[in-house]
């Protein structure tokens, strides 16, 4: 079997290498992380990509296969046993192992893992183009000139691999339900941090990331350097007096001269105190406050909630855009701005008085 191993550089970065069972590295993975690290990918990008060839290289091993022979055929076995563990058809399972999404993933980071192969002469198959087909229909995404191909008939690439995926709801947290929520956090560092991912809709790890020089207080704003994107690095988000106030007794109350971290947010007690707060550590504390509230959310639903509620009060999508760091504005507009009945109530009373069909 093989494994995934941080490593940390000169300069403190972490990184990734896939490594075989006598504990040597993975040549063509390695090649292939490092053209994606010179192309300025994100660390988080880059070590999703060794955990995925980790998983295609112990596909590779029980179907006795090499790395460089590839086919259609050998894509959708990998695939199957994706879906199911099982390297023939024909046993019958009931649920798959992984979601849809997650095999998409997978099978794009290996589709790329062999198109950097063919265009450095490892081998003669053009695997991309193998899999891609052309589709008449628009892209999600709007080209630069879109309103320049009006009239035309446009086409995009589609993978013929790709798995229909399971679009899922998310729980949007409205106002009333946020305080009910905020009213049972324990202490003031749980209440700040359920305050800052609903009021900036900045990520999980995100919010462990920042440090207390991140806090510029005179104009309430917090900068995000590090992200796992890199739309969503260096960008601004906004917060509240309330958040201000709660802030400064935080830092008051917490960051006493016995705690040497400057991260804001970091263990209380125990062990690793005055260290780092981990995402686990995170996730425990939401999953009992949603416990408590019997109101069902976690560290994602907040940041959509952060976006639906910034449209409901009237601000444009380019800028809920900016202030999520995404790179697409079709992204913010299609995954995270969910219209509450109140929107649709009102849009709805819009249209129909300006069509003078509604009783004042």
């Amino acid at each position: 079997m093989y494994k995934v191993q941080e490593i940390i550089l000169s300069n403190k970065e972490k990184r990734w290498l896939v490594l075989d069972d006598e504990n040597k590295i993975v040549s063509p993975v390695m090649k292939f992380i490092k053209y994606k690290d010179y192309l300025k990918k994100s660390p988080n990008t880059l070590k999703t990509y060794c955990y995925h060839l980790k998983i295609y290289w112990d596909f590779l091993e029980k179907s006795d296969c090499s790395y460089l022979v590839m086919s259609l055929d050998k894509l959708s076995r990998f695939i199957h046993w994706l879906r199911t563990g099982m390297l023939t058809i024909g046993a019958i399972y009931a649920e798959p192992i992984r979601s849809e999404k997650t095999i998409n993933q997978m099978v794009h980071c290996v589709v790329e893992f062999y198109d950097f192969l063919y265009r450095n002469h490892l081998i003669s198959i053009d695997v991309k183009k193998t899999v891609l087909t052309e589709v008449f229909g628009k892209n999600k995404f709007k080209s630069f000139l879109d309103h320049l191909e009006r009239g035309h008939q446009p086409t995009f690439s589609k993978s013929i691999l790709k798995l229909k995926e399971k679009k899922k709801t998310v729980k949007v947290i409205n106002q009333t339900e946020f305080k009910e929520i905020f009213n049972l956090c324990s202490n003031i560092r749980n209440c700040l941090m359920i305050l800052i991912m609903f009021e900036t809709g900045i990520r999980a790890h995100e919010l462990l990331n920042l440090k207390l020089e991140d806090f510029e207080l005179s104009l309430r704003r917090i900068i995000i350097h590090k992200s796992k994107t890199k739309a969503g690095e260096n960008r601004y988000v906004y917060f509240s007096v309330k958040l201000l106030d709660l802030f400064q007794n935080y830092v008051l109350v917490y960051h006493t001269e016995d705690i040497l971290t400057d991260y804001v947010f970091f263990n209380v007690s125990g062990l690793n105190k005055g260290k780092p707060l981990s995402y686990s550590a995170l996730q425990k504390m939401i999953q009992r406050l949603s416990m408590d509230s019997r109101i069902s959310f976690s560290a994602h639903s907040l940041r959509h909630s952060c976006a639906t509620n910034l449209h409901e009060n009237g601000l444009e999508v380019s800028i809920i855009q900016k202030i999520l760091g995404h790179a697409h504005v079709q992204t913010t507009i299609d995954m995270y701005i969910h219209p509450t009945d109140k929107m649709i109530r009102k849009s709805w009373e819009h249209a129909v008085r300006k069509d003078g069909n509604i009783n004042e």
